[in-house]
């Protein structure tokens, strides 16, 4: 497995992680925290920060574990040596048909 896939695997696990715990700690314990608690049902002033600040800490953690994915499920890029190496062998294939083209006629 390369650097860029541990690094993808990582970033989108630690992002998971903490969107849940986050989510757990703002939402889910307000709420349930307290099962005769039922204040959570009359949207006061904490609500008002509370879920734009969780929503924001969401899409961020979202973001980041996408970006996660993406580098665990890329395929990594082919080394640049062996790129220009086929590509040198392309162009002198080339031109020994050219040769041989122009030999025969």
């Amino acid at each position: 497995m390369s650097k860029d896939k541990i690094y993808g695997a990582g970033l989108f696990i630690i992002a998971i992680v903490v969107l849940l715990y986050y989510t757990y700690w703002v939402i889910v314990m307000p709420i349930f925290g307290d099962v005769l608690n039922l204040s959570w049902l009359f949207l006061g002033e904490e609500w008002a920060w509370r879920l734009p600040l969780w929503l924001a800490i969401t899409v961020v953690l979202l973001i980041a574990a996408w970006i996660g994915w993406t580098m665990l499920t890329t395929p990594p890029p082919e080394p640049l040596e062996e790129l220009e190496v086929e590509e040198i062998t392309e162009e002198e294939e080339k031109k020994e048909e050219e040769k041989k083209e122009e030999t025969t006629q």
